[in-house]
């Protein structure tokens, strides 16, 4: 019969021969694979989030051109008398030849941050398969973005 200590002689005999340790060369490469694996991963981090702002000018200025063009779309279609400033244009054809530079409300507040944007707007006749509508194409330009401009148009239309 063995003893208590024979016993764990014997035991600790077989737990070592099954584990086995890393050697320092084994240690040494998983660092190495590690660490090029992570400055890989910051690296992409870091340029995407350097980048991330790169398309908000050009969101920004597609948002201004969108709300100016559904604010000239829903006025009358037909010339009625008012016109002077911006608040007081009641027709599609006042707005043609608008040109402003920094974005405002329809009352002229200025808008906090978009006060470089440049705003045009046209408006021509056009025809659609026959049928007589206005063209309007709403140009906004900002310069720190390139000077790139970007353009919306839609039709008013008699109805």
């Amino acid at each position: 019969m063995y003893t208590e200590a024979r016993l764990y002689r014997r035991l600790y005999r077989r737990f070592r021969r099954r584990c086995c340790g890393l050697s320092l060369v084994e240690v040494a490469v998983f660092i190495f694979v590690v660490g090029v694996g992570v400055a890989g991963v910051i690296s992409v981090l870091n340029f995407s989030v350097q980048h991330s702002a790169d398309p908000f000018p050009v969101k920004q200025a597609l948002s201004v051109a969108e709300g100016l063009l559904d604010e000239i779309l829903a006025k009358s279609y037909s010339a009625l008398p008012g016109t002077g400033s911006r608040n007081l244009y009641d027709d599609v054809d006042d707005y043609n030849g608008y040109s402003v530079t920094g974005v405002t409300t329809i009352d002229g507040t200025p808008l906090t941050g978009l006060s470089n944007y440049k705003v045009d707007v046209a408006v021509a006749a056009s025809t659609l398969d026959g049928i007589t509508a206005k063209r309007v194409t709403v140009t906004v330009t900002y310069p720190a973005a390139g000077g790139t401009p970007y353009r919306l148009s839609g039709y008013r239309m008699n109805y």
